[in-house]
């Protein structure tokens, strides 16, 4: 069963800090990405019912053995996803919905990723009654030598706006991700593309999740096979940042699969790397141990009439294929919202 509990009542004094306890689970096979037993569970920081607007401004998790409540690895986390609701979420201010944004995925971690710490000024707005849904899954890649009884007890740490003596500007969460062509749906890629057919090319085998497709059915997948050797992928992801205002980026969360190398963002119009995300693997096993983050009160400037591109490289050492993901989440400030709340919430 899920368990909640606030660690801190006395909202005289922030940071605050809500912990969401998931149910245990058995891991005792090998579970590759997104393959693990995964369960969903939801709830609200303010069981009274009260309607606050409070800000995010952390999130963390730790895999823990369920009953001794032991340390685990960050291995075993394929993710822990903290979502809410987008339908309602610019109406309530009195905004109208922009298509796509914001994400009701509001925060995923990830090995090598199991913490997020917004810089200071900067959070994610949320009512206290609004509710919270939290999906977690197992990863598991290694054989083991026996069961492991793990739980996932994620940390949220938050301000309420009635405490603040300065104000805290809105951010909103996009993703980005590499999507390959399917092999299947491409046959003529090569001659289409002949651009990009060498960073770029379809793919032979596709994993069973994260499937999109184009305006002729085509499919793309976010979950692609990887050969064994080295491999760089560019990718345009222009539209998926839709952005349709100018603004800043002051956060950068990042999930790539083990044989990941880095992760970078470029803005092809000036022809200058944002950020590139390092990815640290374990020698002795296959795990992710560290990757990157990106964090900024100043932020660096996005434009919306700018082109972007990820740029995604691999090294699959394992000498069979392997499965691969490599998205960044990507925190940016809300001007529209920050004015509607200097409206609504004046300190």
């Amino acid at each position: 069963y899920w368990r909640t509990e606030v660690l801190t009542k006395d909202q005289a004094i922030g940071p605050h800090y809500f912990q969401i306890m998931s149910p245990g689970v058995n891991i005792d096979r090998i579970y590759t990405s997104m393959m693990g037993p995964t369960q969903n569970g939801s709830t609200v920081i303010d069981a009274a019912g009260t309607s606050q607007l409070l800000w995010v401004t952390g999130y963390k998790v730790e895999l823990v053995e369920q009953e001794t409540e032991e340390r685990l690895s960050d291995e075993f986390l394929c993710h822990n996803n903290m979502n809410y609701k987008s339908g309602d979420y610019l109406k309530q201010w009195g905004l109208p919905e922009r298509e796509g944004i914001p994400s009701p995925k509001r925060i995923t971690l990830t090995p090598g990723k199991a913490a997020m710490q917004f810089p200071n000024g900067f959070g994610l707005p949320i009512m206290s009654n609004e509710k919270i849904h939290i999906n977690t899954q197992v990863l598991n890649l290694n054989p083991l030598s026996e069961d492991i009884q793990m739980r996932q007890n994620a940390t949220l740490e938050f301000y309420y706006q009635q405490e603040l003596k300065q104000p805290i500007k809105p951010l909103y969460q996009q993703s980005i991700e590499v999507l390959r062509p399917v092999l299947d749906d491409f046959p003529n890629y090569e001659k289409e593309h002949p651009e990009d057919f060498k960073n770029c090319s379809p793919v032979n085998g596709v994993a069973k999740t994260r499937l999109y497709y184009d305006g002729d059915g085509r499919r793309y997948t976010g979950h692609w096979s990887l050969a064994p050797g080295r491999e760089r992928v560019e990718a345009d992801i222009t539209d998926q940042l839709n952005l349709s205002f100018n603004t800043t980026l002051h956060y950068i969360s990042v999930h790539m699969h083990p044989f990941g190398k880095s992760l970078e963002l470029v803005d092809i119009t000036d022809s200058i790397s944002i950020f590139k995300a390092n990815v640290q693997n374990f020698d002795d096993r296959i795990a992710v141990k560290h990757i990157d983050h990106f964090e900024s009160a100043t932020g660096i400037k996005l434009f919306k009439d700018h082109q972007y591109q990820l740029i995604c490289s691999t090294n699959n050492t394992s000498g069979k294929d392997q499965d691969m993901m490599a998205v960044m989440y990507l925190y940016l400030h809300d001007q529209e919202l920050e004015k509607k709340f200097e409206e609504l919430y004046p300190l």
